[in-house]
Order: C-alpha cells, then sequence, then structure tokens
C-alpha cells in the first residue's frame, strides 16, 4: 500500500487530501490500538476485605502443604478438636483462599479464612500465607469481623488490619511486617453513635 502512494505521489495521481485522510485514519486506528492495550495491561484492582459476608473475588484452592500446616497450628488443632467425624475426613472444607499479592505482583499470598468450627464463637479466623506455592509459612493470625489489607506498606509489605464490632464499638487492630512476620502495632477504637 506504501509503495502504491509513494508511485501515486510521484506520478502526480493523489492529492495531498487523500494522503492526509489516510494518515489520520492510520493515526487513529493506532492511537486507538494503543488506548485498549493500555487499558488491558491495568492490573485489576485486588479484593482487601475479606469477611465470611464477602464474596471472594480470586478464590484459591488451598495446596495440601499450606492444608497441613494451618491444621498443625495451634488455632487450626483447636479447631480440628471441636470438628466432626466428617469435617475431620475432609478439613479442606472448614477454610476458604483467596490470592493476594501483599509485596510484589508476581508474589502470590494466601488469606485463608476459617470455616466453623474454625473460628470462635464472636468473630472469624484469618491467616495469611506466604508464599502460596513451596515452603509457606503463616505470617499472620488474626480474629474478627473482617481483615483489611492496606494499602500502607512497612518493610515493603502491606499492612494488615484486622476488624471487631459490637453494638456499640468498633476496634481495629493494626498489623505491619517487621522483616518475617506481621507483628501487632496498635487497637484502635471508634464508638458507634
Amino acid at each position: 500500500m506504501a509503495r502504491k502512494v509513494a508511485h501515486l505521489i510521484r506520478k502526480g495521481g493523489v492529492s495531498l487530501p487523500f494522503i492526509t485522510r489516510r494518515m489520520l485514519a492510520a493515526s487513529a486506528f493506532l492511537a486507538a490500538s494503543m488506548a485498549v492495550h493500555a487499558q488491558a495491561s491495568k492490573p485489576v484492582p485486588e479484593q482487601a476485605r475479606f469477611s465470611k459476608k464477602l464474596q471472594l473475588e480470586r478464590p484459591a484452592a488451598i495446596p495440601g502443604n499450606v492444608l497441613k500446616l494451618l491444621l498443625s497450628s495451634k488455632e487450626g488443632k483447636e479447631g480440628m478438636a471441636r470438628a466432626t467425624s466428617a469435617q475431620k475426613q475432609t478439613p479442606a472444607q472448614m477454610f476458604r483462599a483467596s490470592e493476594i499479592h501483599l509485596r510484589a505482583a508476581d508474589e502470590t499470598d494466601l488469606v485463608v479464612e476459617g470455616i466453623s468450627p474454625m473460628a470462635s464463637g464472636d468473630h472469624e479466623w484469618f491467616w495469611i500465607v506466604r508464599p502460596a506455592g513451596k515452603k509457606p509459612k503463616i505470617i499472620l493470625f488474626a480474629g474478627g469481623s473482617s481483615l483489611e489489607v492496606q494499602d500502607s506498606r512497612t518493610n515493603s509489605y502491606r499492612d494488615i488490619n484486622s476488624v471487631w464490632s459490637s453494638p456499640k464499638e468498633t476496634l481495629a487492630s493494626i498489623y505491619k511486617f517487621d522483616g518475617r512476620k506481621y507483628t501487632f502495632r496498635k487497637v484502635v477504637s471508634r464508638k458507634k453513635r
């Protein structure tokens, strides 16, 4: 096509408006293609709040080594002691997990929520496991009505709040990464009106 247009220009057979229209059309097509590509390559916002009342946006299967790790934790043992015979036969059904990225987009971690009996009477249990694959470690266990992953960071990892609500107040426990695991920093209390 370019050769044909160049040949016609040399012969004087193509007007300047013809070339301008073609160039504008090609430029518009290129700009539209770049805009679509830019929109497609933007990362999808990640779920930041977890609760039994909320659907998981990125559900994930719990690998066998992670399940074993959860069940060997103090809380996992406590939940198994309250589990029925059927639940003990299929312990993976007492958990649900979601992928999360606490440090970098190429590092997949898990937020794991306990399902009764892997919870307490007035709050849920949450585990943060990283990495999701080989050699996983529990880097946070927290209880609460919900777990919130923040945009703020400490030591390159996203900060985490565990929220517990009652009719009179809401308590948010704030956890920050110390280089090995998440550690409790403080509780913020908000009275309800």
